[in-house]
């Protein structure tokens, strides 16, 4: 009888770790900026309308984790249900799972674990990735670059994540900690992006892209 793999260790079958918690080490495999950064769940609403032209863009899962990663079907639980659909993107962000502020350390390691454990099982199965780089509150510092190499391309997502002073505080904190640890050659970024950030990345000549949101186009923002 086979057993279950409960931890989901066939994705990290070919990975090697980084620091103190052991996370695994996922390139940035797409290394140009895509035309357009679309959510998961707008990728599967587009689909359903017969629009399913991805070759320029990426996916992203800058969403309530709840739309991504459900018990039964989620991309953690139910992961190869998901490689035709991500398959016809020029490549995917490693998923956003959740580090809120008032998470217990634990939850914010082991999220930043899963989240580049998919990324390898999606380039094992032939899939582009961009890295994905969350970091919070400042228990965070000490593990958000683990598993991110050197000089590649880094997906920042502000929705969501700058609702009040401290969470912009602490997101120029951790920019300034990636750029810092890991030097990233680019750094594409799906929502706005404060003044202080852009003057960040000028100030260290990393080229950037900013991306609007789904929202944002929804409501008008863009044609």
């Amino acid at each position: 009888m086979q057993k279950k793999d409960f931890f989901n260790s066939f994705m990290v079958k070919n990975a090697i770790y980084d620091g103190k918690y052991d996370i695994p080490i996922c390139p940035s495999t797409l290394t140009e900026f895509p035309s357009e950064i679309v959510t998961f769940e707008e990728a599967r609403h587009r689909i359903n309308k017969g629009d399913d032209d991805f070759s320029s863009s990426v996916c992203c899962f800058s969403k309530d984790d709840y739309k991504f990663d459900s018990i039964r079907t989620g991309i953690w639980n139910n992961p190869y249900k998901w490689l035709p659909l991500l398959s016809k993107f020029m490549g995917v962000v490693q998923p956003d799972f959740s580090t809120y502020q008032d998470f217990p350390k634990a939850l914010k390691i082991y999220n930043t674990y899963r989240m580049r454990a998919v990324g390898c099982f999606l380039i094992d199965n032939g899939i582009p990735v961009i890295t994905n780089y969350r970091s919070g509150s400042s228990e965070t510092f000490d593990f958000c670059t683990d598993g991110i190499e050197d000089r590649s391309h880094v997906f920042i997502s502000t929705h969501g994540s700058i609702k009040n002073d401290v969470s912009y505080t602490n997101l120029e904190i951790g920019l300034k900690i990636l750029i810092q640890k890991k030097n990233p050659s680019k750094i594409s970024i799906y929502g706005s992006a404060s003044k202080n950030i852009i003057k960040i990345l000028d100030r260290n000549l990393i080229p950037y892209r900013i991306y609007h949101t789904d929202m944002y186009r929804r409501m008008g923002g863009i044609k």
